[in-house]
């Protein structure tokens, strides 16, 4: 019985460890409507692009499209 408690402790303890050690890369953008960002955003995804992660998040409820001069396609999962 005690084996076995002390071995879920070790694994418990090494899963700890492996998790804390861990490193995201990762780039978070805020995009916001009347923000250069938002305006932008065709040269923040073409310069991120190659980037392991990135995460685009659109903090406000209204994004006016017709302010982009390009169009944004976004394939279909």
């Amino acid at each position: 019985m005690n084996q076995t408690k002390l071995l879920f402790f070790i694994i418990n303890i090494y899963f700890v460890i492996i998790i804390n050690t861990l490193n995201v890369k990762g780039k978070e953008i805020l995009i916001r409507n009347n923000d250069n960002t938002f305006t932008s955003l065709n040269e923040i995804i073409t310069n991120h692009q190659n980037d392991k992660e990135l995460i685009l998040n659109f903090v406000e409820d209204y994004y006016d499209m017709t302010e982009l001069p390009f169009t944004i396609e976004f394939p279909a999962l």
